[in-house]
């Protein structure tokens, strides 16, 4: 029913991130709602052991995404919105939040249309 994915390993023990707990709490979604996303591809952290690990940048998608959900964007959409930046520019949701970029993203008028 579901893809297999390939468990995105952690690159070194020192490697910086954030625990499924401390994201949940920063972006004010549940666990089960970090693992439902993370078992859909929406936002996929890297593995250490049974742990998921998530570095800034999904922090930063994680947040945009929850705060999207709060407004009434079905989560369909908003997988079709971040995806824009990430095929067609080679860039993450996070580069596109940035005021440097040369990527923007651009709010809907309608959520429910």
């Amino acid at each position: 029913m579901f893809k297999a994915r390939k468990p995105r390993p952690v690159s070194s023990p020192d490697a910086q991130g954030y625990n499924s707990s401390e994201v949940a709490r920063i972006c004010g979604v549940s666990l089960r709602q970090l693992q439902w996303w993370d078992e859909r591809n929406v936002v996929s952290p890297r593995q250490d052991g049974h742990k998921r690990i998530y570095l800034p940048e999904e922090v930063v998608e994680i947040s945009v995404i929850a705060e999207l959900r709060r407004k009434g964007f079905s989560l369909q959409k908003i997988r079709r919105g971040p995806a824009v930046p990430t095929e067609r520019h080679g860039k993450r949701l996070n580069d596109a939040l940035s005021a440097a970029s040369d990527v923007h993203l651009l709010p809907m008028a309608n959520p429910s249309s």
